[in-house]
């Protein structure tokens, strides 16, 4: 499991009641997604699949404001705040997608 925030992997403490003691900060190298998706010459995305424990909503602007509006945008909701999941939805339904909500993922299609 990894993730960008310390208090989001402590949420699974009930599935895994020690997981404090093993989690690990480690410095990772990143790239913006206009830069990932040039590097390697990706010019259209139609499947956008975000598991990113909480960072999911940054992922989606990331991604749009690169210029790639994916057909179908998979993500987890459940780690973001319930402010957080209302702006992804208006953010999402601003560019035209329509959401189902699946287990602890929403589905969103870009209808337009």
């Amino acid at each position: 499991m990894a993730g960008f925030d310390r208090d989001v992997l402590l949420k699974h403490k009930n599935q895994f009641p020690s997981i404090a003691k093993y989690i690990e900060t480690l410095p990772v190298r990143t790239m913006t997604m206009r830069s990932l998706l040039t590097k390697h010459g990706i010019r259209k995305v139609d499947l956008l699949q975000i598991d990113t424990e909480g960072f999911d909503f940054e992922i989606i602007k990331m991604s749009i404001n690169a210029g790639f509006c994916p057909h179908i945008v998979n993500y987890e909701y459940v780690h973001l705040s319930l402010s957080d999941q209302e702006a992804c939805r208006r953010y999402l339904t601003s560019y035209g997608y329509r959401f189902l909500n699946v287990g602890k993922d929403t589905l969103a299609i870009h209808t337009t």
